[in-house]
């Protein structure tokens, strides 16, 4: 993907935004199950926005809501992800440019081209694209739908060098509220913290390659 360095990024539901639609002619997952061929169709509302919240942005850290793009795969102008295997392939892409409601001839076409994300063509396809996050959202089964307001917060992994872009330290911060030991109470509520593995245990597990050092690993467990 070309929308790099990586932004911490918001959804917001509720907040209604037009996103670039991408479809086939008709629903082809039968057929094309790659969706290789999906190119601009329009621009249609989705039921959320989204925005850049980071302070190596352009904007300080202040929010800059962001253009979003979509595969509609079934073709019905409806970004509605629902509870299959792969959530009816509503893949939807964060971009890097900043939103607008006016359709930005660089998601649309080039070269007379139709813009295709299903496409590896450098000029037309999916690389031609800033896209920041690709998404494949699907409905948990039997779960509710979001609620005005909902908000789902995105932190990139960051490599931890002086600098991630040039004249923007990596910063780093904690906490220490701290340390107690030998309170078995304390230690009661942390149990749910230990860890085992190898788990399942097999006697013949790979990873044991001396026969007479058999081993099960505990982490997290309480002084006392």
């Amino acid at each position: 993907m070309t929308g790099g360095p990586l932004r911490k990024v918001q959804f917001v539901f509720g907040e209604t935004s037009k996103a670039y639609r991408y479809a086939p002619a008709v629903n082809v997952l039968e057929t094309d199950t790659n969706l290789s061929v999906i190119p601009y169709r329009d621009m249609v509302d989705v039921p959320f926005s989204v925005y850049s919240a980071d302070e190596l942005d352009s904007t300080g850290g202040a929010p800059r809501r962001l253009n979003i793009a979509f595969v509609d795969s079934d073709a019905d102008g409806t970004w509605n992800p629902d509870e299959t295997g792969l959530g009816r392939y509503q893949f939807t892409y964060v971009l890097t440019s900043s939103y607008s409601e006016t359709p930005n001839a660089n998601y649309v076409s080039r070269s007379g081209q139709p813009i295709n994300p299903g496409s590896a063509n450098p000029t037309f396809g999916f690389t031609a694209m800033d896209v920041m996050y690709a998404w494949l959202p699907r409905r948990a089964t039997g779960a509710s739908t979001w609620t005005t307001g909902d908000k789902l917060t995105v932190y990139p992994y960051r490599i931890t060098r002086p600098h991630f872009v040039p004249g923007f330290p990596i910063k780093y911060s904690w906490t220490v509220d701290g340390t107690q030991t030998g309170n078995s109470e304390l230690a009661k509520n942390q149990m749910n913290n230990v860890k085992v593995f190898p788990n399942p245990y097999y006697g013949g597990q790979s990873l044991e390659t001396d026969p007479f050092a058999r081993f099960i690993y505990f982490s997290n467990l309480p002084s006392t």
